[in-house]
């Protein structure tokens, strides 16, 4: 349960960044790290509640 808001949040900036806000159809730098940053955090959230014994 406590996934699914956050994988379809990013699949969600996902999908509008490879749209494009002008039909680009690509994903710049930034978007990419935005991204990239997004599942490290969540990843390592996740780590660190299962290690945490939450």
């Amino acid at each position: 349960m406590r996934d699914r808001p956050v994988m379809a949040g990013l699949t969600l900036a996902l999908t509008v960044f490879g749209i494009g806000w002008k039909g680009q159809g690509r994903i710049n730098r930034l978007e990419a790290v935005w991204l990239l940053a997004t599942f490290i955090a969540y990843t390592t959230w996740l780590v660190v509640s299962v290690i945490g014994g939450r």
